[in-house]
């Protein structure tokens, strides 16, 4: 409505009715002669040349062109008269070129407010979609961490998916404990003194210390009620007091808590030993990418996993990896 107005306004659009095109030349002529006090001569002179002219009708005035009317023999004022008569009401060409200019702008400018809204609410919607679904990422990594934690085959300690960091991890787990727990590689139980410095009381948050505070008080009580009692007791008791301390170390319960790597070559199979004392044979090259399990596979729980690539086989499920599309194709065997 506002352009509407805006294109009135420029082009001052008259409300006139317009003439009707069957409408008689002469008739017009006497029209304006009467409102300009001519004389009945000067208008019958000019309706003859109108006449003359085959220009009877209301619409053969308005067919004519630039050129015709200066053909014509009236006078300026009679021609003028006669043009401003017939476009009342009429728009000229220039106004309707004028008009559709503004028409055209309009159009424009509204289809280009729909594409500004349209693209306004589609990135509305993306926003909202996006957000969305970044919310469901969130809510499912907090699912896949909690079944992660959960899982048995991942041994204690690795959180990492790379390749190099899961191998060297479970190589790590895998190595003996020595230095201050007192326990050899080899498994044997390592001396400790009561006046020797590498005694130290170690202790984790969630661990108890080494030294047993009350089996150590108890042994000295023993000591020195059975040295009260006798010589002979004293020089026993002294002479136990001169041993060196022992910890008594649970190989087999160290033994259970890191991963084992018991995998042997046999040919184009391989023996694998897993953790619960099961023994399977199974393909020897990792289907992946050809990998040798003998010297890239390590044995976690019941599986085997290729550090190469992070694939890991489950040996209790005949071998299926844990993507579901390769296989060691593995069964159990009964000796090692």
């Amino acid at each position: 409505l506002l352009y509407v107005v805006k294109i009135a306004n420029l082009l001052n659009v008259e409300s006139e009715t317009p003439l009707p095109d069957n409408m008689r030349s002469s008739t017009l002529l006497e029209q304006i002669g009467h409102e300009r006090s001519w004389t009945s001569q000067q208008m019958d002179s000019d309706i003859a040349i109108l006449v003359h002219n085959r220009l009877y009708f209301v619409k053969d005035l308005r067919v004519l062109s630039a050129e015709s009317w200066k053909t014509i023999n009236l006078l300026p004022i009679v021609k003028d008269l006669l043009q401003k008569a017939i476009n009342v009401g009429i728009e000229s060409e220039y106004d309707r070129r004028k008009r559709e200019k503004y028409e055209r702008k309009a159009s424009y400018d509204k289809h280009e407010k729909n594409e500004k809204n349209e693209k306004s609410e589609k990135k509305d919607k993306k926003d909202k979609k996006k957000k969305k679904d970044k919310q469901k990422d969130f809510d499912s990594l907090g699912d896949k961490v909690i079944s992660s934690e959960k899982s048995e085959d991942v041994p204690y300690g690795v959180t990492s998916d790379d390749p190099t960091t899961l191998r060297n991890t479970l190589q790590n787990s895998s190595t003996s404990l020595t230095g201050a727990n007192g326990v050899q590689g080899n498994g044997e139980d390592e001396e400790l003194s009561p006046k020797s410095p590498s005694e130290k009381m170690v202790s984790f948050d969630s661990q108890p210390s080494i030294i047993d505070h009350t089996s150590k008080k108890e042994v000295f009580e023993s000591d020195s009620s059975n040295s009260s009692d006798s010589d002979s007791m004293s020089e026993s008791s002294s002479s136990d007091d001169n041993k060196p301390l022992t910890r008594v170390s649970d190989n087999s319960a160290v033994r259970t808590t890191m991963p084992l790597r018991k995998i042997k070559a046999v040919g184009s199979k391989i023996h694998v030993l897993t953790t619960s004392g099961q023994a399977y044979e199974c393909e020897r090259y990792c289907p992946h990418k050809g990998v040798d399990l003998v010297t890239w596979g390590q044995v976690v729980g019941n599986s085997l996993v290729c550090t190469k690539h992070n694939w890991n086989f489950a040996l209790d499920k005949g071998g299926a990896n844990n993507k579901g599309s390769k296989s060691l194709h593995a069964c159990k065997i009964n000796d090692w």
